[in-house]
C-alpha cells in the first residue's frame, strides 16, 4: 500500500508538469509498486502449478496468462511480441490521441495495455495508474475501482477483449462520474463517506485484533509462572540485591519479607528470600495471583536518636496474559506498573534499569528524610 501511494504521488506530479508518459516511466511505475524481485506461484499453459521469479521494471521473458471467470485460460502477448506491441501502444498514444477526449484516451490505453500484459506482475495496477495519469493531466479526478466491484471490472475487460470496447468504456464512465460527484461533495464541504466505509474499517480493525491476539501465544499456567520465576524473579532479585549491598551497610539491620498470595515470611538475605519463594511457589502454582516483596532497612546509622527506617516494596501481579511489576507500593508516587507478556521476559538491560530505579528511589527518600530532620530546618 505504501508503494502504491508513492506511485500515485508520482503520477500526480507528472500530471502537474503536463508532460507525456514514456515507456521508461511505465517501467518505473512497475518497479515502484512491486518494490523488489520475488517468487510467485504461477500456472503453466497446460494447467500445472509452478513458481516464477518476478523481476521488477522489466518486460516479461516468459508467457503469462490468466484464468477467466468462465474457467478458460486467456493468453496475453508473447514475450517476443511485447516490446513491439508496447512501442505501437506508445505511438498511438503520442500520435493519435490529439483532439480526443482525455477519458477516451485513458480508457482505451488501459484496455490495450492490459491486453499486452507486458510485465510478470502488477499489470492491472500499472494500467490503472497510467489511465489516472491521463485523466489527471486532462483535469479530471482519478477513477477508483472499488474492491467490492472487482468482478464487474473484470467482466467489462473481458467484453472489451471480445471487441465490445463500448461496454468497458461505459463501465469506466460510471466510475468517473462517481469520482466527479465525490469531488463536488468534497468541494462543498459535504460528507464523502460511503455506506461501506464502516464495513472496511470494521474489517481492518478485526484484522488488527487478530494480529494482536496472535501475538499472545502464552496464558497464565504452571509452565508460564515457572518461567517467570526462573527468567525474571530470580535473576531480577539477584541484580537488585547486588545493587542494594552497599545500601544495606548504611543501616543497623535489614529484614526482607515476601507474601505469595498474601502469605509469606521474613528473611535476612537474598539467597534465603529466593529459596523461600521457590519453596512456596510449587504448592500454589498455577493459582498464584500476586507476589509482594517488602524490604525494611532499619535505623540509618550515624543519626543517633534521629535514626529512621526506610520501607520499600514491589508487587508482581499475575493476570491472564501478562504480569506487571509495580514499585514503591507504600507511596503514591512512581507507581506506574511495567507490564510484560508471559512469552516475552524482560531483558537483562530492562532488569538492570528497574533495579537502578529502585535503588535511586531509596537514596532519594533517605535524602529527603535527612533534610526534613529538625537540625536541618530553619
Amino acid at each position: 500500500m505504501k508503494a502504491h501511494d508513492a506511485a500515485v504521488k508520482l503520477i500526480r506530479e507528472w500530471a502537474k508538469e503536463e508532460r507525456d508518459i514514456t515507456e521508461a516511466d511505465i517501467r518505473t511505475l512497475n518497479k515502484i509498486i512491486l518494490v523488489e524481485p520475488y517468487w510467485k506461484v504461477a500456472e503453466t499453459p497446460d494447467g500445472q502449478k509452478t513458481e516464477r521469479l518476478i523481476e521488477i521494471g522489466k518486460y516479461k521473458d516468459s508467457p503469462n496468462s490468466v484464468r477467466l471467470l468462465s474457467g478458460e485460460m486467456h493468453f496475453f502477448a508473447s514475450p517476443e511480441e511485447t516490446p513491439a506491441k508496447m512501442q505501437e501502444l506508445m505511438d498511438r498514444y503520442y500520435n493519435r490521441s490529439k483532439g480526443l477526449h482525455p477519458f477516451q484516451v485513458a480508457a482505451t490505453f488501459h484496455h490495450q495495455f492490459v491486453s499486452i500484459h507486458p510485465f510478470d506482475d502488477g499489470n492491472g495496477r500499472v494500467a490503472r495508474l497510467v489511465m489516472n495519469f491521463i485523466l489527471l493531466k486532462g483535469g479530471f479526478p482519478p477513477v477508483i475501482i472499488k474492491a467490492s466491484d472487482k468482478q464487474n471490472y473484470y467482466a467489462a475487460l473481458q467484453k472489451a477483449d471480445a471487441r465490445d470496447l463500448a461496454s468497458f468504456m461505459q463501465y469506466i464512465t460510471e466510475q468517473l462520474i462517481w469520482s466527479l460527484e465525490l469531488s463536488i461533495k468534497a468541494a462543498k464541504g459535504e460528507s464523502v463517506e460511503e455506506p461501506d466505509d464502516v464495513d472496511k474499517e470494521l474489517a481492518l480493525f478485526e484484522k488488527n485484533l487478530e494480529r494482536f491476539s496472535s501475538d499472545i501465544v502464552e496464558t497464565k499456567s504452571e509452565k508460564t509462572l515457572d518461567e517467570v520465576l526462573n527468567q525474571f524473579i530470580d535473576p531480577f532479585l539477584r541484580i537488585l540485591f547486588n545493587k542494594l549491598e552497599k545500601v544495606q551497610a548504611w543501616f543497623a539491620s535489614t529484614t526482607h519479607y515476601f507474601h505469595l498470595n498474601g502469605t509469606g515470611s521474613g528473611v535476612k538475605d537474598i539467597n534465603e528470600l529466593v529459596t523461600n519463594i521457590r519453596d512456596s511457589w510449587g504448592p500454589v502454582t498455577p493459582g498464584i495471583n500476586s507476589l509482594d516483596i517488602n524490604l525494611s532497612f532499619n535505623k540509618l546509622k550515624r543519626l543517633g536518636v534521629q535514626a529512621f527506617d526506610i520501607h520499600k516494596g514491589l508487587k508482581i501481579s499475575f493476570e491472564d496474559h501478562k504480569y506487571s511489576v509495580t514499585f514503591n507500593i507504600y507511596t503514591s508516587e512512581g507507581r506506574e506498573p511495567k507490564e510484560f507478556l508471559y512469552d516475552k521476559a524482560p531483558t537483562e538491560k530492562e532488569m538492570n534499569e528497574m533495579a537502578t530505579r529502585f535503588v535511586r528511589d531509596i537514596m532519594t527518600e533517605i535524602d529527603n528524610r535527612i533534610k526534613a530532620l529538625p537540625q536541618n530546618n530553619g
